[in-house]
């Protein structure tokens, strides 16, 4: 396929618009400045909460809270009092990659989409994944994000310990991403 006809959805968790805008324009984000000539960079309203599960949610199914069925990080287990992760078996409306089967797509660390389901393309579910096994779709591209050191989120445990640390594993984390998606 032609690179005109390849759609590519950045998000960017928790970074106000302002502060993009401006890194950019300032020359401190180059490769950011030149997506954003290049591309469509608008400021989105965020759901209510906002909170990042529900966000996601709402981004990928084009649904309010109470129509996708996300309303935080957790959920009660039905019949229970037993709190779990919120994931994608609790989202009541497709995912945009599942309602078109002629598309090929590439969907990498979106929060709350664990356990990856079955596509047209690769799916590797993001926060909160709590094992790479599950997190991957098709299962065939688990040796080779093995090989690589592919990790589902970084280890936030080194903030604890020193920044250094941390950022280097953020760094690292982030390496991997790039790797895996080319």
């Amino acid at each position: 396929m032609p690179a005109k006809n390849r759609t590519v959805v950045i998000g960017i968790d928790g970074v106000p618009f302002r502060l993009l805008k401006n890194l950019a324009e300032k020359g401190i984000m180059p490769n950011f400045a030149e997506l954003k000539r290049e591309g469509i960079f608008t400021q989105m309203k965020s759901s209510i909460p906002e909170i990042s599960s529900v966000s996601w949610s709402s981004v990928i199914t084009g649904k309010n809270p109470g129509e996708h069925g996300i309303y935080g990080f957790t959920a009660l287990i039905e019949g229970t009092y037993t709190i779990s992760f919120a994931n994608f078996r609790n989202l009541k409306a497709p995912a945009f990659w599942h309602e078109k089967d002629d598309i090929t797509y590439v969907i990498l660390n979106v929060p709350s989409t664990y356990p990856a389901k079955e596509l047209n393309g690769v799916h590797i579910s993001g926060f909160v994944s709590p094992d790479l096994e599950r997190a991957v779709y098709p299962p065939s591209y688990l040796d080779t994000l093995r090989d690589m050191n592919y990790r589902v989120d970084v280890d936030s445990g080194y903030a604890h310990k020193s920044m250094k640390l941390f950022l280097n594993d953020l760094f690292k984390t982030n390496e991997i991403r790039i790797k895996a998606y080319r």
